[in-house]
C-alpha cells in the first residue's frame, strides 16, 4: 500500500466530515431553536393554562359576630355554636349580669374571639368627641384584661361606622385618625338580619334576610346580637349555620389577618 496515497484519502476523508459538519449544524439549531419557541408560544398562549388560576375553587369565609352581650342568651349561643364546632367573635360592652366575667372567660376558653364594642354603648356619652370614644374603648379594653388576661385592639363602633362618622363631623383630629393612631382596628359587617331591631323579626325571617346577602358574597361578616332582648337571634342561628355551609362558606374569626369589611367611608 502506498502511504503517501492513503494519507491524502485520508485528509480528503477529514475535509468532508468538517465540511459535512459545517453544513448539518446550523440546520440542526434552526430546527431545534423552531421547537423550542413553538412549545414556549403554545404554552403561553393555552387557554388551558390561562383557566387553571380561574378553575381553582374560591375560599368563602363567614364571621358570626355577636354584639351588645354577653346576656342570659350567651349560654346557649355558646352551647349552639359549641354543638356544631363553630367560633365567633363578641363585641362585647360592660353591664351588670350576675355571670358577666364567667362568660367572657367561657368566650375564651372555647376558642372565639373577644372584640370591644366601648364599655357604657352609650351614644351620646361615647360620641362626645374622639377622645371620649377613646376612652371608652380603653376602659373596655382594661377590663377584658381584667377578666381574661386578653389584650384586644379590635373592635367595632356602636352603631357601625356610619354612626360614628355622623356624630364625629368637624372633629379635628376625627375618630378614625384618632383610633388608628392609637393602634386600634375596626370592623363593621354586610351581612345583618335586624335581629334587634323592633318589631322584633322571626328566627326565620332574621336568617332568611342573611343568607339573601352571603350568596352574593366570597367573605362575608354576619352582625347578631346576644343582649337577651329576643330569642330570634337563637332560632335564626342554626338556620344561618346549615344555609351559609350549603352555599360554601367555612368560619372564621375576626383577627388583624382577616378581610377587612368596612363601611364606605
Amino acid at each position: 500500500m502506498n502511504p503517501q496515497k492513503t494519507g491524502k484519502n485520508m485528509l480528503i476523508l477529514f475535509l468532508f466530515c468538517v465540511a459535512s459538519y459545517l453544513i448539518i449544524l446550523p440546520a440542526l439549531l434552526n430546527v431545534t431553536r423552531t421547537a423550542l419557541d413553538t412549545v414556549y408560544e403554545s404554552v403561553a398562549e393555552s387557554p388551558e393554562s390561562a383557566q387553571v388560576g380561574a378553575a381553582l375553587p374560591v375560599q368563602k369565609t363567614a364571621y358570626l359576630t355577636f354584639d351588645d352581650g354577653p346576656s342570659r342568651v350567651t349560654p346557649q349561643v355558646l352551647d349552639l355554636l359549641k354543638s356544631e364546632g363553630i367560633h365567633a367573635t363578641f363585641f362585647v360592652t360592660y353591664h351588670e349580669y350576675s355571670r358577666y366575667d364567667e362568660m367572657l372567660r367561657r368566650i375564651v376558653a372555647e376558642g372565639h374571639t373577644l372584640g370591644n364594642h366601648t364599655y357604657s354603648h352609650v351614644y351620646d356619652k361615647i360620641y362626645a368627641s374622639p377622645e371620649s370614644f377613646l376612652a371608652e374603648v380603653a376602659q373596655m379594653r382594661e377590663k377584658i384584661y381584667e377578666i381574661t388576661g386578653i389584650d384586644t385592639t379590635l373592635f367595632r363602633y356602636p352603631g357601625g361606622s356610619i354612626a360614628a362618622r355622623n356624630f364625629s363631623k368637624g372633629s379635628s383630629p376625627d375618630i378614625f385618625e384618632t383610633m388608628e393612631r392609637a393602634g386600634y382596628f375596626y370592623f363593621d359587617w354586610n351581612a345583618d338580619g335586624g335581629d334587634q331591631i323592633a318589631p322584633f323579626p322571626s328566627g326565620t325571617e332574621v336568617a332568611q334576610r342573611i343568607l339573601a346577602t352571603t350568596k352574593n358574597l366570597n367573605n362575608t361578616v354576619v352582625l347578631l346580637h346576644d343582649t337577651g332582648l329576643s330569642q330570634n337571634t337563637l332560632e335564626a342561628l342554626p338556620i344561618v349555620i346549615e344555609g351559609l355551609r350549603e352555599q360554601g362558606f367555612s368560619f372564621g374569626t375576626l383577627s388583624e389577618d382577616a378581610v377587612k369589611v368596612q363601611f364606605k367611608k
